[in-house]
């Protein structure tokens, strides 16, 4: 294996809270359509995942829109990790640091059919670099994202006789 390679793993991430619980999710729906897109359910709380990365940063973003689908509040939040810095002797810039930020990741109280935009940046570069600029809106860069996959998609023009072959063309 390669000795500078430094894995990222689920103890990296915010965990999404409801009622100071870590949520326990269930996936009902996986889409790929330029972006990843997961539609879960964890009790009464319907969520919205969302993948993408920034078309003009190296960031990448998890947007998350929470609805409480239930009859009672119900309190989320996003939990707080530590950055991760790796061992400079191993970077071929020196250490870097890798973090995972939340935005609107405070306790928030839902009530019944009321909905709430958390989202995560995942940022990593060198260390004594300059800090990366984040986003102002998740909800505007994933917009903006979506415009330009719809333009990508409007100049690949590929049909083939299998629909499948057409399909992984695009996501290619």
């Amino acid at each position: 294996g390669d000795d500078r390679r430094t894995d990222f793993n689920p103890a990296d991430r915010p965990t999404l809270l409801i009622d100071g619980v870590p949520a326990t999710e269930v996936v009902e729906q996986i889409r790929l359509d330029g972006l990843i897109n997961f539609q879960t359910q964890s009790g009464s709380l319907a969520i919205k995942r969302t993948w993408l990365v920034d078309r003009h940063r190296p960031v990448a973003i998890e947007r998350l829109v929470v609805r409480n689908v239930g009859s009672r509040p119900i309190r989320v939040s996003l939990s707080s990790v530590k950055a991760r810095v790796t061992d400079p002797a191993k970077g071929v810039d020196g250490a870097y640091t890798m973090e995972a930020l939340p935005w609107r990741g405070e306790e928030a109280t839902l009530k019944p059919r009321q909905s709430r935009e958390l989202s995560i940046y995942y940022v990593a570069g060198p260390s004594k670099g300059a800090p990366v600029e984040l986003p102002e809106s998740p909800g505007a860069e994933e917009k903006g994202r979506r415009r330009q996959v719809r333009e990508l998609d409007r100049l690949l023009d590929l049909r083939t006789p299998d629909p499948n072959v057409t399909r992984l063309f695009r996501f290619a």
